[in-house]
């Protein structure tokens, strides 16, 4: 997580980096793609800018990575250990990932059921269809989940972050210091609801003490809505 002091210049970087004219770069572009074992029951990624898609298929089970970059390719690397599969992307070098001239572009296809966790610096995280335990990470960067089920914790320095589930979620936990938070329910579901922002949160479901459901809301600035799915 990005200091209160950083986040600033952070947010301006990213938007700096998206207003860049990289016509007159000469930008090369590969692709990369490897299949997901069926022993994988968790991904772990460690990235820097880009995107990240993570996505619930039936088969096959694959990673794509596409590399864009001015000079050098960026350092990736993959290994499954004791039935985890973790992606690494070093980048190109501290000159290139300085002025946005690196970035590589995850597409993450594997079963629903899989735990994944993500930690990037800037890039936008989506996830889709998964049902296992989710722990996603963002220096800069939007977190959007459709479809989710299992226990979640997001974080994110500047980002908003939607999630919606198409089942009650074990717990939640959002930590999100500028952006909106929404969060979209099952209306049949029983929570317990802790949601608090300095805009004021908005809460259109019923929060049970005792509820086995708990979610966790936290924003510094932005907006906070929990609603019906």
């Amino acid at each position: 997580m990005l200091t209160p002091a950083r986040w600033l210049l952070a947010a301006l970087a990213a938007v700096a980096l998206a207003g860049c004219d990289t016509t007159a770069l000469k930008v090369a572009e590969d692709l990369k793609t490897y299949d997901v074992p069926a022993t994988v029951t968790t991904v772990e990624l460690t990235g820097g800018s880009g995107s990240v898609e993570v996505a619930a298929v039936d088969g096959p089970h694959r990673v794509r990575e596409r590399h864009v970059y001015a000079d050098l390719p960026p350092l990736t690397s993959h290994r499954v250990e004791g039935g985890t599969l973790f992606l690494v992307d070093q980048g190109c070098g501290k000159a290139a990932d300085a002025d946005g001239r690196c970035s590589t572009h995850y597409r993450i296809e594997v079963p629903r059921t899989l735990a994944v966790t993500v930690k990037v610096r800037t890039a936008p995280v989506t996830v889709t269809g998964m049902t296992g335990a989710l722990d996603i990470t963002t220096d800069v960067g939007a977190i959007r989940g459709t479809g989710l089920a299992g226990k979640t914790k997001a974080t994110t320095s500047v980002g908003a972050v939607e999630l919606r589930y198409a089942a009650a979620p074990p717990a939640v936990d959002v930590t999100n210091d500028v952006g909106a938070t929404q969060v979209f329910l099952p209306a049949q579901g029983e929570y317990r609801i802790d949601a608090k922002t300095a805009a004021g949160p908005a809460v259109n479901l019923p929060s049970l003490p005792k509820a086995k459901s708990a979610i966790t809301l936290r924003s510094s600035t932005g907006a906070i809505t929990v609603a019906p799915a």
